[in-house]
């Protein structure tokens, strides 16, 4: 957990996912991936200046009292999973699953979830494990993080960062809601959000995927919070 301070209702609280939002107004990957067009992967000085003011600020967080059912009672253990951003801080802008791609007019798969939110907002790791990947892929900025849950080997992966907000590397072993990144804008986005995988190996095969939302439930995914007196 972050030890360091918008927005859709807390999907745990509800017990359902939040609705889509139009992807027009709100960021997620749907821009043609045949296409030349895409956002500067470099920030200004400004969004720099941003990136740094939300990592230096960022509050120091714990786990909620409540599940991903909505119960609300005392872990007999610290819970293993977290949803990946603090609720409030985001709204659902495009979901798993496959829709029409918005500029080829063809069914595609969409492998993860999309969490419109300002540029720096905190990115939490959303179980323990060794991070496999942390930089730029083909444009985009991405960390990937292996984890042993229950004896299975699992992969998230976080993308679209700026550089400047990604605060892990290649090999270092990281905690059930440590702050591992900030939210960028970079790769094929139409603006500033978080997309969030869960897979089964470590590639970019559609087959290697799982609904995210649905597999966080499952598993007993709690909400990180601010409140921690």
């Amino acid at each position: 957990m972050h030890t360091g301070g918008a927005a859709a209702q807390s999907p745990a609280a509800s017990g359902t996912r939040p609705s889509s939002v139009a992807s027009a107004v709100l960021g997620s990957d749907d821009l043609d991936e045949d296409s030349n067009t895409q956002l500067s992967n470099v920030p200004d000085a400004a969004t720099r200046a941003r990136i740094r003011e939300a990592y230096q600020n960022a509050a120091k967080t714990c786990s909620s009292a409540t599940g991903a059912s909505g119960d609300t009672s005392a872990f007999s253990s610290k819970p293993q999973l977290f949803y990946p951003m603090l609720p409030d801080t985001y709204t659902i802008s495009s979901e798993y699953g496959y829709r029409t791609h918005p500029t080829l007019g063809i069914q595609k798969l969409h492998a993860g979830q999309d969490m419109a939110a300002p540029v720096g907002t905190p990115i939490y790791a959303a179980a323990a494990g060794t991070v496999t990947t942390a930089g730029m892929v083909d444009g985009t900025g991405t960390v990937t993080i292996k984890h042993e849950i229950d004896g299975q080997v699992w992969y998230t992966s976080y993308l679209h960062m700026y550089e400047d907000g990604i605060y892990v590397k290649a090999g270092d072993t990281v905690t059930a809601g440590q702050m591992i990144a900030g939210v960028g804008n970079t790769g094929r986005s139409s603006g500033a959000h978080l997309h969030f995988e869960v897979r089964t190996k470590d590639d970019s095969a559609d087959e290697s995927t799982v609904e995210p939302w649905g597999w966080l439930k499952e598993h007993g995914a709690v909400e990180l919070t601010t409140n921690c007196s």
